[in-house]
């Protein structure tokens, strides 16, 4: 080997060989920024259509959760009603043996002591 060679040889080291690579162009990269907007904007709206799905299904349960408390609540008034009727809380009366008070006494209210 000549020193010549050997010469060109050194020079070559550290020396990247491989053909250079082709600048991406600015459109591309505006196409591949625009492409992740528009992908990301598509998951924006898929999330939100669901959220939307969730809620209506919750909504749903609680109105016809609402629904049955309202007719228990109607039931319950009526049997309320009906466990107080005067009628039947004079025959109940009368079948364990009350009396109508032969007297009434009234008396003053007591005063408390915290009253003045």
């Amino acid at each position: 080997m000549t020193a010549t060679q050997q010469h060109r040889s050194i020079s070559l080291v550290g020396q990247d060989l491989a053909a250079p690579r082709p600048k991406l162009r600015r459109r591309t990269r505006g196409a591949v920024g625009l492409l992740m907007g528009m992908l990301l904007a598509g998951l924006f709206l898929t999330v939100l259509r669901v959220d939307i799905l969730r809620l209506s299904y919750a909504l749903g349960e609680a109105l016809q959760t609402q629904q049955s408390l309202e007719s228990e609540f109607r039931s319950l008034t009526a049997e309320v009603r009906t466990l107080r009727d005067p009628a039947r809380l004079s025959e109940l009366a009368s079948q364990r043996g009350f009396q109508r008070p032969a007297r009434i006494i009234e008396t003053a209210p007591i005063d408390s002591p915290g009253r003045p």
